[in-house]
């Protein structure tokens, strides 16, 4: 998918940690992250083995971003295949 330069700028910013959700209610904020799944495509469930010091270093930094630890994960390696794809 090819973005424009303010869809980058927007991605680049949520990578970043410069975005954070508007929305705090959990409900409401399931229901958007679901629609943007169905909106970029099937999405693929895998099961991986952590360590517990990583899980819980993963939940840390998905509470503190207000979105559930499969969605951090997913936007980690989301960005580490976008950048290999570079």
């Amino acid at each position: 998918m090819k973005l424009n330069e303010e869809e980058i700028e927007i991605l680049q910013d949520f990578e970043e940690g410069r975005l954070f959700p508007s929305v705090t209610d959990d409900k409401i904020l399931q229901k958007f992250t679901d629609g943007a799944n169905q909106f970029i495509g099937k999405v693929q469930n895998i099961n991986i083995r952590l360590t517990e010091n990583d899980f819980n270093i993963i939940q840390l930094q998905a509470k503190k971003k207000g979105m559930s630890c499969q969605t951090l994960i997913s936007n980690i390696i989301h960005q580490y295949i976008s950048q290999e794809a570079v």
